[in-house]
C-alpha cells in the first residue's frame, strides 16, 4: 500500500473547508484536444509520472469524528488509471454534446469520489485519430494554474516516452504543496511578513456584506447557511478583429491585457452602480517566486482592487491606476489573509461579490505527431455573485462570466455582456475619452 504521510491544511485549503459547506462548486477541470495518432501507454506512463513528481496529485483529506478540520494524508505511490469513454460510433451532433455531459459527470464522481488520489482522468475516443483527455480534481488540490501546468506536463512527457527518455526530468524536482505552505506560513509570521500585511490593511473590508451589484438581488449564496454556492457559466466568445485591436491597445498602452479588460470591468461596474469605492477581488495565482512556477495545489487567492474613478479621467488614466494597483497586488498578494481584518459585523463575508480573473493557456502544443490544445476548462476556488475571467488562447480570447443564480439573474448577466462589449468598441475607438463623455449604457439596462 506505501507509505503515507500526515499534514495540517494549508491556510488557503483551511478557508475552503469553512467556505465549502455542503456546496460541490469548488473544483478545477479541463479538456484537452488530441489530434493525431495516440499512443496509449504512452500517455499513462506520462500521467503516471507526473503523479509521481506531484505529491498533492497523491494528496487526500481525511477526518475522524473529534476532529473539526480534516488533514492532509500523502500517499508514497499511487496507480493512475484512464477509463475510456468510446464516442466512435455515435453520430457527429451526439459527439459535441456528450463530452460536456461527461465532464458533469465526472464532477459527480468526484463529490463521491473516496480514493488516495484526487484526480480524475478519462479518455474520451471521437475516432483512431480524435479523443478528448478529461482531468479534474477538487478545488483543495488545485487551481486554474494547475491545470494549465499539468496540460504542458503532460504534453512533454508524452514526447519523453515517445523519444525512449523515460528517465528524462521534466525540470528541475518541484517544490511540494505542503512544504510550500509551511513556509508561507513562516512568512506570514515573520517580522517582515507583518510589515507586508500592513499593505492590505489600507482596504475597507468590513462593508463587503452591505457590497451591492447593480443588478443582484443579494449577497452570494454562501452568505447563507441554508444555501448552496452553485454557479453557473455564460461563455462570451470575442470576435478575431476585436481581440486584435485590444491586443494592439494594451500594447500601445505598455500594459498587458489582464490591465485593460480589468479596467473595462471596473468602468462598466462604476458606470451601473455609482459608486466610487467598488472593491473587486482579483485573481492571484500565488506563483509570484521562481521557485513556485512549477507548483501545483491551491495557491490562488483573491485579493482586493480598488481604483477610484471620476467622470473627468481619461480611459488612458484609467489604465494607468489600475496598471500600478495590479502590480501592487501581484507583489503582496501572498501576504493577504482575510484575519488581517477586523470586521465589526461577524455576518460579513469573506470574498468579494464581483472578481475578476485572467488566464493565459499555452498554444496548442505538438508532442511528435499528436497535437495538444485546450478545449474547455473550468475553475472555481471562491464563492462570489458574479465573475468574470478572460481567457486567452494564442491570439484567441473569450470571456466567461460565471454567476451564483441565487443573486444573479441570467439576463442581466446577457445584458452585462452585451454592455461590455459596447464599452471596449468605444474605448478601443478613442482611448483618451473621458469617462464622463461615454456613451450612456444604463439605458440598455
Amino acid at each position: 500500500m506505501g507509505m503515507k504521510e500526515y499534514r495540517p491544511l494549508s491556510m488557503l485549503q483551511a478557508r475552503l473547508w469553512l467556505l465549502q459547506g455542503a456546496s460541490q462548486a469548488y473544483y478545477a477541470q479541463c479538456a484537452i484536444c488530441l489530434d493525431g495518432v495516440l499512443n496509449m501507454a504512452a500517455l499513462l506512463c506520462a500521467l503516471q509520472k507526473i503523479v509521481e513528481r506531484h505529491e498533492i496529485l497523491r494528496t487526500a483529506l481525511w477526518q475522524e469524528s473529534a476532529m473539526t478540520v480534516p488533514v492532509q494524508v500523502i500517499s508514497s505511490h499511487v496507480e493512475v488509471s484512464s477509463p475510456v469513454i468510446d464516442l466512435m460510433h455515435v453520430s457527429a451532433s451526439s459527439q459535441d454534446i456528450l463530452p460536456n455531459i461527461y465532464l458533469t459527470s465526472v464532477l459527480q464522481a468526484m463529490a463521491n469520489k473516496d480514493t488516495s488520489s484526487p484526480l480524475l482522468f478519462y479518455l474520451v475516443r471521437f475516432s483512431s485519430e480524435k479523443h478528448l483527455v478529461l482531468l479534474c480534481l477538487s478545488a483543495f488540490f488545485a487551481d486554474g494554474y494547475t491545470l494549465i501546468q499539468m496540460t504542458a506536463e503532460l504534453s512533454q512527457s508524452y514526447a519523453f516516452y515517445l523519444k525512449g527518455l523515460k528517465g528524462a526530468n521534466l525540470t528541475d524536482e518541484p517544490l511540494q504543496y505542503a512544504d510550500v505552505s509551511d513556509w508561507q506560513e513562516e512568512a506570514l509570521a515573520s517580522e517582515e511578513g507583518s510589515i507586508l500585511r500592513q499593505y492590505w490593511r489600507k482596504f475597507n473590508l468590513s462593508q463587503l456584506g452591505a457590497t451591492q451589484l447593480p443588478f443582484g438581488q443579494k449577497g452570494p449564496a454562501s452568505c447563507s447557511g441554508n444555501e448552496q454556492f452553485a454557479p453557473s457559466l455564460l461563455v462570451q466568445p470575442v470576435e478575431q478583429h476585436l481581440a486584435d485591436q485590444i491586443m494592439l491597445l494594451a500594447q500601445r498602452s505598455a500594459v498587458l491585457l489582464d490591465v485593460l479588460l480589468l479596467s473595462c470591468w471596473e468602468v462598466l461596474l462604476w458606470r451601473l452602480s455609482g459608486q466610487q469605492d467598488l472593491v473587486i477581488g482579483l485573481a492571484c495565482n500565488g506563483r509570484n517566486y521562481d521557485d513556485l512556477t512549477d507548483a501545483l495545489g491551491l495557491h490562488s487567492r483573491f485579493v482586493p482592487v480598488e481604483t477610484r474613478l471620476k467622470e473627468d479621467l481619461s480611459f488612458e488614466q484609467v489604465i494607468a491606476s489600475v496598471h500600478e494597483s495590479l502590480l501592487e497586488a501581484t507583489k503582496r498578494q501572498a501576504y493577504f489573509t482575510w484575519d488581517a481584518f477586523s470586521v465589526c459585523d461577524p455576518t460579513s463575508p469573506s470574498f468579494f461579490a464581483a472578481c475578476f480573473e485572467y488566464e493565459r493557456w499555452l498554444a496548442p502544443f505538438m508532442a511528435e505527431n499528436l497535437l495538444f490544445s485546450l478545449h474547455q476548462r473550468s475553475c472555481c476556488t471562491e464563492p462570489f455573485a458574479l465573475k468574470l475571467t478572460v481567457f486567452q488562447v494564442a491570439k484567441r480570447l473569450h470571456l466567461e462570466w460565471q454567476y451564483d443564480p441565487q443573486s444573479v439573474h441570467i439576463a442581466d448577466v446577457h445584458r452585462l455582456a452585451k454592455l461590455l462589449s459596447s464599452l471596449l468598441e468605444s474605448v478601443l475607438a478613442q482611448p483618451q475619452i473621458l469617462l464622463g463623455q461615454l456613451p450612456p449604457l444604463i439605458s440598455e439596462w
